[in-house]
């Protein structure tokens, strides 16, 4: 898979969640616990986004959490993968 950096990364999370920012913590439930224990009640979806994004880039594990939101949402994956491919 193509090197994704930090900030892709995050914005990627940003509009992946953008309808429902609470599914990023259902999503945090289901595959990174550890993150979601993290995020405080008043910590918005963007900060929200860029601690999952920062336990991925820790641990090198970018394709793993694309590989998730797959799963996750097959069909909300595939209409937005195309913006991991747009650069700043």
């Amino acid at each position: 898979m193509v090197g994704y950096s930090n900030k892709q990364i995050r914005d990627f999370l940003v509009q992946f969640f953008a309808d429902d920012p609470d599914e990023l913590a259902f999503f945090c439930d289901d595959y990174y616990p550890a993150v979601k224990s993290e995020f405080s009640e008043d910590m918005g979806l963007k900060r929200r986004a860029h601690q999952l994004t920062l336990a991925a880039a820790e641990t090198a594990t970018f394709d793993q959490l694309l590989d998730h939101l797959r799963a996750y949402a097959p069909e909300k994956f595939t209409e937005q993968a195309a913006l991991l491919d747009q650069t700043d």
